[in-house]
């Protein structure tokens, strides 16, 4: 079975799966009614902010952080989602992904148990902290942007979801309890 869907849309035509391409973790797409070929490429969201996130596309140095806009996929990513991106376009600050879609079923994150934990520690500017799990004391970075709520207060307890980030451990999905 293909890790890459047998098509794609892009700007309401469809793309279909030729095979692999040139490059390490590319697979090539051609749409039919233009004849262009387009590479595009598996990626986990390393970092994410208010406008777009990272991915980084596994064996791939040069695709190591591509800037992934959060309007290209419809709604903001998050840390440790898994999606495709491409075609890449280079620019003086880094390669960029035209258009990002959701990853297929099979390479989605399996859903995690939530874990509980209190929020011990907040920026001063309140976007972002650290939370404590329950079970072990193990201290997990948070950024707002994974708060159900939007905002993060010292004390409060919450449910989350413990990923492995780039820096050490993450808590994501959080929503106050």
């Amino acid at each position: 079975m293909t890790p890459f869907p047998r098509t794609l849309r892009l700007n309401g035509q469809r793309l279909n799966v030729c095979g692999s391409g040139r490059a390490p973790g590319a697979h090539v797409y051609i749409n039919p009614a233009t004849g262009r070929v387009l590479e595009v490429y598996r990626a986990r969201v390393i970092d994410t902010g208010p406008y777009y996130a990272l991915g980084r596309v596994k064996g791939n140095s040069a695709l190591s952080s591509v800037r992934i806009e959060h309007a290209d996929f419809g709604r903001q990513l998050a840390v440790g989602e898994r999606v495709l991106i491409g075609p890449i376009t280079y620019h003086p600050a880094g390669p960029q992904a035209e258009h990002a879609w959701p990853a297929p079923h099979e390479f989605r994150r399996r859903p995690t148990q939530y874990e509980l934990g209190i929020v011990v520690s907040v920026a001063v500017n309140g976007s972002f902290g650290w939370v404590e799990a329950s079970h072990g004391g193990q201290r997990l970075f948070v950024h707002f942007s994974q708060v159900e709520s939007g905002r993060l207060e010292l004390g409060m307890r919450v449910a989350f979801r413990p990923a492995a980030g780039p820096k050490g451990p993450l808590a994501l999905a959080i929503r106050q309890v």
